[in-house]
């Protein structure tokens, strides 16, 4: 076990960076195979299993236990202070091109120097772990877990007469994940993490809009007028731990039972008023338009998309503030 120490200063709505961060690399000690695509990428019994603080665990693959021709380097290079410059290989598999879908340590920093130059698979890419005996015991089960999602939706619009129409939709849904059991960290003991009770990220409860759309026909063309209302509940950003307390798993093991996702990382509620006015007209007989908008004439202020890695770094993005502009177009 590897221990670095960090400061806790806090990382602007994650979870507060750790005091130490820790690496840890073991053997597999058993038979592991990869699929990808269908296909068995990688056979080995030299894989390693590496724990690190606030991630998944991940299994690194010795190159010799790929199948022939499966890597292509790739230019694409990123960075961590702890294990060094991460070199990404792009994938053949079966005469097809995954670009980027592996990476590699080929000069490790020493708390990573044990998978020095060992291939790691994206994990979204893995469609099945195959192995003779069960992996080293990290808390987490090596099964993904599920989620549960339930909802309702309609959209309609109305003709209210040749000049002026309506649009509208409503979404209601309700999610939350099912045997969704990781390994995480409680002091210097990695423990299994239960998140059933969690709501998957970027699912409003609910949303809907409502628009309208009215036509004045004019001797140069047409103006449109437009004034449309957009509603979305809050909902959360990221997978993470607004508090959790020692239980009994979804797997039926000991473990931390996570009461929901930190609130940090979720957005409010957003209402937001749209208008424009649009003037259709012809320039030498080619179609034209000049349109005027006004946008989140509400000045609604909340992030959109914000992600924590591994406590240290945080990245958001930000709604639209009101914003006002014009358009010209040409059809040609």
């Amino acid at each position: 076990m590897n221990d670095l120490r960090q400061s806790n200063g806090g990382d602007g709505g994650g979870a507060p960076a750790p005091a130490v961060y820790r690496l840890a690399v073991e053997a597999a000690a058993c038979r592991v195979r990869a699929r990808v695509k269908g296909e068995i990428t990688a056979d080995t019994t030299g894989a390693l299993v590496m724990h690190e603080t606030y991630l998944p665990s991940q299994l690194y693959f010795p190159k010799d236990g790929l199948i022939p021709g499966l890597l292509e380097p790739s230019p694409m290079r990123t960075f961590c202070p702890f294990k060094g410059t991460a070199h990404h290989w792009h994938l053949r598999i079966d005469g097809e091109i995954i670009e980027n879908g592996a990476w590699s340590y080929e000069n490790a920093l020493a708390p990573a120097r044990e998978v020095g130059g060992f291939i790691a698979f994206y994990p979204h890419l893995i469609e099945e772990i195959l192995n003779d005996a069960p992996l080293p015991d990290a808390g987490e089960e090596h099964v993904p877990g599920g989620a549960l999602i339930k909802g309702i939706e309609f959209d309609g619009s109305l003709r209210v007469s040749s000049n002026f129409k309506i649009t509208a939709s409503a979404a209601l849904m309700q999610s939350h994940f099912r045997r969704f059991v990781v390994g995480g960290l409680v002091g210097t003991t990695i423990t299994p993490f239960d998140y059933t009770a969690n709501r998957l990220i970027y699912a409003p409860t609910f949303s809907g809009s409502i628009s309208g759309d009215y036509t004045i026909p004019t001797d140069f063309g047409s103006v449109v007028s437009s004034v449309s209302w957009r509603h979305i509940s809050p909902y959360d950003e990221q997978i993470s731990i607004a508090s959790s307390a020692a239980g009994t798993t979804a797997l039926g093991t000991p473990g931390q039972i996570v009461s929901g996702n930190d609130p940090r990382v979720r957005t409010v509620t957003q209402d937001l008023v749209d208008a424009s006015l649009t003037l259709n007209f012809k320039i030498n007989k080619t179609d034209a338009y000049l349109r005027v908008f006004g946008r989140n004439l509400a000045d609604i202020r909340t992030t959109t998309h914000a992600f924590t890695v591994a406590g240290l770094w945080s990245f958001g993005m930000a709604l639209e503030p009101r914003t006002y502009g014009g358009t010209i177009g040409f059809k040609f």
